[in-house]
């Protein structure tokens, strides 16, 4: 049935029912009689089937490392244990492929009853922290006591914890009468529908970060090229958003690291963007012009409210060099406090601004003739 927030259908007679339900059962029962069998041995094999779907990957998986770790053990001497495999690696300078390395298990001279039957021993890896080692005056490794706090310093992965979706369809109450003010009233105003979609969900988290113009590599600051020093963070920070688009967070809060950084200056996730907030509304009028014709005119107004939300920042402290890790190159305000005249475009944003934000209101007008 038509009219208004209803949705028009045809509606036909209602299919027929059976009334003898165990009577029709028997005779469908009695039909596939001669195809039993090959009914049977189609379940039997649609489970097998499914079984082997489930079990397979886990085997393929299992029959893959002991392969691997098979290949990986024949390419070292007779005899060397692993600990000096990794020890090897790590003087050679393959850092990452002896952190690996100390995950997997050797089979060199076992065969493989032999090499199944051994233990194995999985750590489980706080992967936001790098593995740290203490290299032993025997050559050995172990484990370096700085791993637990490390591992809870950067525990922090930065979920976005709200993200929401609403949207509304409003028909305009319709207009009706027998005078002809009521006829003229309801022709320019029944038939107008508003809609809505609202975007809204918390910030997305963020970091600063530093970047040194002069003796800043990794190897300068930890001594290794596969660990990061990470930016110090002297005080609070703020929120990471700001009405300010000149001063998203406290710039002063962070300076660089220096020498002999173990990666544990700041944590990880430490601001986070502005809310998301946006309303965009339609309203729309479906105008019959005889037979199957229609014309629909629409108004679309994206950012209806003109929420301002700045979605990029330029969290990039760029400094001097390690001996100096407080002087800034690409401040946004000068030392007077006013702000940098270099750095007022987007493009040439200082540490801390934003850089762009989402799309102002818009507005478009269609107009669609259907026929």
């Amino acid at each position: 049935m038509g009219g208004p927030g209803r949705m028009g259908m045809g509606l036909g007679p209602p299919a027929p029912k059976t009334k003898n339900v165990g009577k029709t059962l028997r005779r469908l029962l009695a039909r596939l009689r001669p195809e039993w069998a090959r009914i049977g041995i189609v379940g039997v094999l649609t489970s097998l089937a499914v079984a082997f779907s489930v079990i397979g990957p886990k085997i393929i998986g299992n029959a893959t490392n002991v392969i691997f770790d098979g290949i990986l053990g024949q390419r070292f001497p007779a005899g060397i244990s692993k600990q000096q495999a990794v020890a090897s690696l790590r003087a050679q300078g393959h850092g990452q492929i002896a952190d690996n390395f100390e995950l997997i298990r050797l089979a060199h001279g076992l065969t493989p009853d032999e090499f199944r039957s051994k233990p194995c021993t999985y750590t489980i890896i706080n992967t936001n922290s790098p593995l740290h080692f203490i290299h032993n005056a025997d050559g050995s490794l172990s484990d370096d006591p700085h791993q637990p706090a490390l591992d809870n310093l950067l525990s922090n992965t930065g979920n976005r914890p709200h993200v929401i979706k609403a949207t509304f369809v409003w028909e305009l109450p319709k207009v009706g009468g027998a005078g002809n003010a009521e006829k003229a009233l309801g022709a320019a105003v029944n038939g107008w529908q508003l809609s809505g979609v609202f975007t809204g969900g918390s910030g997305v988290p963020y970091d600063a970060r530093y970047s040194y113009q002069s003796n800043g590599s990794n190897v300068n600051l930890t001594g290794s090229p596969n660990y990061l020093a990470r930016i110090v963070l002297n005080g609070d920070p703020g929120s990471g958003c700001s009405s300010n688009q000149y001063k998203q967070f406290n710039t002063a809060a962070f300076s660089g690291p220096t020498y002999r950084s173990i990666g544990d200056e700041s944590g990880a996730n430490l601001l986070r963007g502005c809310s998301l907030h946006m309303m965009d509304l339609a309203v729309s009028r479906n105008i019959g012009i005889g037979g199957s014709r229609n014309l629909q005119i629409r108004l679309d107004v994206f950012n209806a409210f003109n929420a301002v939300v700045y979605n990029a920042v330029q969290f990039t402290e760029v400094l001097n060099s390690p001996a100096a890790p407080a002087t800034v190159t690409n401040n946004q305000y000068l030392a007077d406090g006013t702000l940098n005249p270099n750095r007022l475009q987007p493009q040439t944003a200082g540490f801390g601004a934003a850089t762009g934000a989402q799309s102002m209101r818009t507005a478009q007008l269609q107009v669609r003739l259907q026929f």
